[in-house]
């Protein structure tokens, strides 16, 4: 049984009504890239993407007026996707009649979500079998409502259909993101895309305790995106926190993070991993010396990651009986967690 310790934090949902003009021939249309996107900014990585978000409109539904808005609101507006003009998901009654039922119900569920209401949304997307969009959207649905095998079910139908994902979204102009929890310090921002379904289907894999099935999945998206940082990310703490890790896998742990440089907050965890690899082989000097460059950058740092890594090299120092050094990170601590500072201090009596 994995000894992973996941994120508790909710599968939020972001549904935005698009002024989008028609794709250019010869482009994809594709409203997301193919990638896992990891900004806390911004949930999209391509240029248009990033102009699309700054187009979003949505309506003050207080006042019902028109606002531009320049990146996704955070907190009670976004819960369940309240940026987007509600009139763009809702055809006039000529257009509603000539439409095809699945049509109707895929516009009915966005609008739900819309109002705050996803398990209506869940029960119109169900039966849309032939839908790829339609399957990604409840499966999605089905993990933030807790119903993990369903949600597996649903993702792997969307799986088989990889070059319609996202076809519908598109010819609706509705833009759909959702906000995944990968691990304890680390959030990715996933579209209806193949590599997107695949994370979501090792989340939800994970969940029913099926982790040769998730590790399954995991291998797969790491071969279709080496790079990808969110994804190495992933891979990286599986392989540590699987109840059957070994020195086979610390040591394809820092094979695989050989060269990462910190860039980002992920990129610090990846390296947390990189540390906590050398660790558990005895290698106290090459897990200090990755702590120590991880901790030269806390500009644009989360305080989850900040805190995770202070707390390894704490506890690190202290097996390396650095006690001066320890008695540093603590007070660093302390700003940043102090209910965490006072419960190291209670351990660790000689501190004090």
């Amino acid at each position: 049984m994995s000894r992973r310790k996941r994120s508790s934090g909710p599968v939020k949902i972001y549904i935005t009504g698009l002024e989008q003009p028609a794709p250019r021939r010869g482009s994809s249309g594709k409203l997301f890239s193919d990638e896992i996107s990891y900004s806390l900014s911004a949930p999209f990585v391509n240029d248009n993407d990033a102009r699309i978000l700054r187009e979003l409109v949505y309506w003050n539904s207080g006042t019902g007026k028109r606002r531009v808005q320049s990146r996704l609101i955070r907190g009670k507006q976004a819960r369940y996707g309240i940026i987007a003009d509600p009139r763009e998901l809702t055809p006039t009654m000529l257009r509603r009649v000539l439409m095809k039922g699945e049509d109707r119900n895929f516009l009915d569920a966005c609008r739900l979500l819309l109002a705050g209401k996803p398990r209506k949304a869940y029960d119109l997307l169900q039966p849309l079998g032939k839908v790829a969009d339609a399957q990604f959207l409840a499966g999605m649905l089905a993990l933030k409502l807790g119903m993990a095998q369903k949600s597996a079910d649903l993702l792997g139908r969307a799986m088989e259909k990889p070059e319609d994902l996202g076809d519908e979204f598109l010819r609706h102009r509705v833009a759909v993101m959702f906000d995944l929890p990968v691990t304890a310090t680390a959030t990715a921002h996933v579209g209806p895309t193949l590599n997107g379904v695949m994370l979501a289907m090792v989340e939800a894999k994970q969940r029913l305790r099926h982790h040769n099935d998730a590790m399954y999945v995991l291998r797969r998206l790491h071969d279709r995106l080496p790079r990808d940082i969110v994804v190495l990310l992933s891979l990286c703490e599986y392989l540590l926190d699987h109840s059957k890790a070994g020195v086979a896998e610390f040591r394809e742990v820092i094979a695989l993070t050989e060269g990462v440089d910190n860039d980002t907050y992920i990129h610090a965890g990846v390296l947390l991993l990189r540390a906590q690899a050398f660790r558990k082989l005895g290698e106290q000097e090459g897990a200090k010396d990755v702590l120590t460059a991880a901790l030269r950058k806390t500009v644009d740092r989360t305080v989850a990651i900040l805190v995770a890594l202070r707390l390894e090299r704490f506890e690190l120092f202290m097996e390396m009986d650095l006690v001066g050094r320890a008695v540093e990170d603590l007070r660093r601590l302390r700003d940043l967690d102090p209910v965490l500072a006072t419960r190291l201090e209670r351990k660790y009596k000689d501190l004090r």
